[in-house]
């Protein structure tokens, strides 16, 4: 048997002092209608695109992830 559990949604009216309080605040689907002032055709027109990375150059790769020369400890050097 799979138990479901439900993600934490905080209601729209607490959203703010959530967000002061943890960093972070999670919406319900209604909420974000409702925070948008949108109609819900609007929101179901973006499904398509959810869960699918972006071609978003704007964050560089994971220091981690760049190769290094052998033998080079730590963070890679960047060319300014």
């Amino acid at each position: 048997m799979t138990t479901h559990f439900p993600p934490p949604c905080v209601p729209l009216a607490h959203a703010d002092a959530t967000l002061a309080r943890q960093g972070f605040a999670l919406l319900d689907a209604a909420s974000v209608q409702q925070w948008l002032d949108v109609p819900a055709q609007e929101l179901a027109a973006l499904a398509p695109s959810w869960g699918k990375p972006g071609t978003d150059h704007v964050f560089p790769p994971f220091p981690s992830l760049v190769p290094r020369p052998e033998g080079q400890p730590g963070r890679p050097k960047t060319e300014a």
